[in-house]
């Protein structure tokens, strides 16, 4: 199988190849690994069915678009208060995770986490980003970057005017693309076309016959426009 995400999709499909532990979360938020052993067994067992996960085994080959692995500093400004005043985690959900960490850290501590919107996740300094950029990526695993630019040519300046390159660049990747765009970069032709030449890379590479064989089979999370790529597939 090959992911294919665009900007938040791009973080999903990322997990979809990491391996987390539990314990990598409770050891950068500073807590000692008592404290959660002493929560009842059901917070327990729901903590760690989110942060203790491994690679799927059937992800054979990641394409990021428009990724802020590294976060984006527009999560802490207006956008970001504006994207948690338009979102919201199903009541159940937001919960169970702030019961949970008020469990572990105490009440007599500050919050660890601020209300779970989502939004929270891409702010460079948030607890999402600083755990999951030094988790591991399954071995033997390709992944891909195509990252927007909106004219600069100086790699510190690189942005999408959404994701800088600091953010978007995976050390490791089988191939990067700068294209020419915005942070829609995945409706650009040049990333279109990107993607075509990747899928029937790993067509090639897993020996499928183009003409007659099963052809990849591609999840496209939302945040792109999976018409497109279907169009460039054809």
């Amino acid at each position: 199988m090959v992911l294919i995400g665009h900007s938040m999709g791009g973080l999903l499909s990322r997990l979809m190849i990491q391996k987390s532990r539990t314990e990598d979360w409770i050891q950068e938020l500073g807590i000692d690994s008592s404290r959660f052993n002493a929560i009842n067994l059901e917070s327990q067992r729901v903590l760690r069915q989110a942060t203790s996960y491994d690679p799927l085994p059937f992800v054979n080959r990641v394409v990021f678009l428009a990724t802020p692995h590294r976060g984006s500093a527009l999560a802490d400004g207006l956008a970001g208060y504006l994207g948690r005043r338009a979102m919201t985690v199903p009541g159940g959900v937001a919960e169970i995770f702030n019961s949970g960490l008020s469990l572990i850290t105490g009440s007599e501590d500050e919050p660890v986490m601020p209300p779970v919107s989502g939004i929270e996740s891409l702010s460079p300094d948030s607890l999402f980003v600083r755990v999951t950029m030094n988790q591991p990526f399954a071995p033997g695993i390709p992944y891909h970057s195509i990252i927007g630019n909106r004219s600069a040519t100086d790699l510190d300046w690189i942005t999408d005017s959404v994701v800088p390159y600091a953010s978007s660049h995976l050390a490791g990747a089988e191939s990067e693309l700068l294209v020419e765009s915005d942070h829609s970069v995945h409706t650009t032709m040049p990333a279109i076309l990107e993607v075509r030449r990747i899928l029937r890379l790993h067509l090639e590479s897993n020996h499928l016959d183009q003409a007659n064989g099963p052809r990849a089979q591609t999840l496209h999370f939302p945040g792109g426009s999976s018409n497109q790529v279907r169009r460039a597939l054809n």
